[in-house]
């Protein structure tokens, strides 16, 4: 081998090559959990107000307690808070000047916090939660227990009236 030989430029590819190579080990002398947990929990990124977002697979720490103090709250600066907490300041604020509604920013919550606790909702679901839960606010204000919820609910509310109502007559 002459001297020019050994003082030569290394090639560039094999020397991306070598380094694909180490990354390759250093992967497998480990276990990948992101890559795990992402695996385990796929999810659909949605378009609000123009920007694409990820929707969360967990609740994140810093939002247990939050979370229980906004929910059902007609706070704005609280949901927008939380929401901050989920996606980021600057894309609440992105919201914040498209003009999006309260009614809006609590369904963009309530979507989210179904996609932390592990079901997959649409907005239009999402949308009907907020509806429902207005209206069980509403009721609480007037003095009325809030209306069930889910079907079962509903129907063994309904044979309840039917019941008193027959034994008035």
């Amino acid at each position: 081998m002459s001297g020019e030989e050994l003082f030569a430029e290394p090639d560039a590819g094999a020397y991306a090559q070598h380094e694909a190579q180490l990354d390759a080990a250093k992967a497998a002398a480990y276990e990948d959990f992101d890559g795990f947990w992402a695996a385990q929990h796929p999810v659909t990124p949605a378009k609000i107000r123009g920007r694409l977002v990820t929707p969360p697979i967990d609740v994140p720490l810093v939002l247990v307690d939050k979370l229980d103090r906004v929910q059902g709250s007609t706070d704005v600066e609280s949901v927008k808070d939380v929401l901050a907490d989920i996606f980021g300041r600057g894309t609440v604020e992105h919201w914040t000047e498209q003009q999006m509604g309260f009614r809006e920013f609590q369904t963009v919550l309530a979507w989210a916090g179904a996609h932390m606790r592990g079901q997959r909702v649409t907005f239009a679901d999402a949308y009907e939660l907020v509806k429902q839960a207005m209206a069980d606010l509403e009721a609480q204000a007037a003095g009325k227990a809030p209306a069930p919820s889910n079907r079962k609910g509903r129907r063994a509310a309904a044979r309840g009236r039917t019941r008193s109502g027959a034994a008035g007559d």
